[in-house]
């Protein structure tokens, strides 16, 4: 296959990957607030949060209020069985609460814990997040929470490339192979994900990986060259 088609695969992927990233408004994707806070609390103290120790800032906390996906103990938001409701569209630049959000990011308010919410899963993947929160670290939850979406473009388009080579095993055509990854990674559900802070994403990766050696060993024995 030309290796021009090769580089428009991944740049489609890369396109609509980031697309979905900076258009969602904060937290509309699955569970992305109880992801954020995990990678938060990790880049903090090094660890995921114990079963009983509360992980959601007074910043994250006022944040939710401000955007309705704040939790009840019921498990409920804003967004919970209404479809309709959404935050009020602004005139300017500038979002609803935008302001407001931006003015919570103290020391007092980044370092006070309200509650308990954010997921317990292994630490690999909030570990890698970190890494990219750290690099915002000083800025605002609004733009911390972008960064670490765009932290999730290179976990999928690795996840992608897994995804080619197992084609490229199974059919050994080039075109059915990267058709098959299309499918897979164009899809809009798939996508829309991929372009959220979601451990899912990590866990996406490994099982491409995975299935791709485990067919390789299948194919070739087990050797160096399997991979």
């Amino acid at each position: 296959m030309p290796m021009l088609n090769k580089i428009s695969y991944f740049l489609a992927i890369t396109f609509v990957v980031s697309f979905w990233g900076f258009v969602t408004p904060m937290f509309e994707f699955p569970d992305e607030q109880v992801h954020l806070e995990t990678v938060t609390y990790v880049a903090d103290h090094g660890q995921v949060p114990g079963d009983f120790t509360s992980d959601v800032t007074q910043e994250m906390y006022k944040t939710q209020e401000y955007l309705g996906t704040l939790r009840n103990d019921l498990g409920q938001n804003l967004y919970t069985y209404h479809p309709e409701y959404r935050i009020e569209y602004t005139d300017t630049l500038n979002g609803k609460y935008e302001e407001e959000i931006k003015n919570l990011n103290t020391k007092v308010n980044r370092t006070t814990y309200l509650k308990l919410e954010g997921a317990r899963y292994p630490i690999a993947y909030y570990l890698y997040s970190s890494f990219w929160l750290k690099m915002v670290d000083q800025a605002d939850l609004i733009t911390r929470s972008f960064v670490v979406r765009l932290g999730s473009l290179p976990l999928t388009l690795l996840a992608a490339i897994y995804a080619y080579k197992t084609g490229l095993l199974l059919f050994c055509k080039p075109k059915i192979a990267i058709t098959l990854a299309s499918i897979i990674f164009l899809q809009p559900m798939y996508s829309f994900v991929g372009a959220s802070v979601n451990s899912d994403i990590f866990h996406n990766l490994l099982f491409f990986a995975l299935v791709y050696y485990c067919l390789a060993m299948i194919k070739r024995g087990i050797s160096w060259q399997s991979s």
